[in-house]
């Protein structure tokens, strides 16, 4: 007898069809050194249904199921994935964070405003090139009060979510990783506003006052953290999604609101 792959998965408390090729078997048991649960609950020529069991992490089990037949025996060894369908949103948020992780720390965002106006700045008289390049050297997001944790947090997370993939932590658990390192890149966050702020006056030749508003968080919508997307001063939502509200549209080309979205800043050499 034969099975048609080695390899299984599947979402928690759903069946799992198995097929290959066998006559219909008196009895097939489940054994293998953790099987969580899981077990057979229907069988017929040439297929078998698992029952997956109830989880609050991914289950990776190792089975071995053991075939009795009218006048013969057999035993198949499988891998199953019991996938923790309650947590999807849960793992897609991490998963996120950890692919941002990386503009999370320098704060992209704010540094390409920031540079953007700085050079609008030097463009339009008010700064010469000796003030522009210091200006510029001060955005040191790696310096700020917050930097070595949301470090800390966000190593922690990466961690944490290969743990949990592993099946050695739970969704709860994860979930508290996740919300932790959210607090961290909260607080991060200010220092890209506290930089802005110091060059209001260029902003503001330009834009409403109350660009540096609003708090670095996760959108849901876009699958990004920002602190536009996450405050109504900033967008509209639009059958489109979210997009930057008229005031603010002048430096869409600036402002991330989607994933993978690359931004520029560049209006000099």
């Amino acid at each position: 007898m034969t099975l048609n792959n080695a390899m299984y998965a599947g979402p928690e408390g759903q069946p799992l069809d198995i097929s290959g090729a066998f006559p219909a078997p008196e009895s097939v048991q489940v054994s293998g050194d953790f099987t969580g649960g899981i077990s057979v609950v229907e069988t017929g020529p040439n297929r078998l249904t698992l029952a997956l069991p109830q989880v609050d992490r991914p289950l990776n089990a190792g089975l071995t199921l053991s075939f009795r037949f009218a006048d013969d025996t057999a035993e198949v060894e499988i891998s199953v994935v019991v996938q923790n369908a309650s947590a999807v949103d849960l793992e897609t948020t991490v998963q996120n964070t950890l692919d941002q992780k990386e503009e999370l720390l320098s704060l992209t965002q704010d540094a390409v405003l920031y540079k953007f106006f700085l050079q609008m700045g030097y463009l339009s008289g008010d700064l010469t090139n000796s003030q522009l390049r210091a200006r510029l050297a001060e955005f040191q997001p790696d310096q700020g009060p917050w930097a070595f944790d949301v470090g800390f947090a966000l190593e922690n997370l990466q961690q944490n979510e290969w743990r949990y993939r592993q099946g050695e932590i739970s969704e709860a658990v994860l979930q508290r990783e996740l919300d932790y390192a959210q607090s961290m890149i909260v607080n991060h966050g200010a220092y890209g506003r506290e930089q802005l702020s110091k060059i209001r006056n260029f902003i503001t030749a330009v834009l409403p006052d109350g660009l540096a508003g609003g708090q670095l968080v996760y959108v849901d919508e876009a699958a990004i953290y920002s602190r536009f997307l996450g405050s109504s001063g900033f967008v509209d939502a639009t059958g489109q999604g979210l997009e930057l509200s008229p005031a603010y549209r002048s430096i869409a080309s600036l402002v991330q609101v989607r994933k993978n979205q690359t931004i520029c800043c560049e209006v000099m050499q």
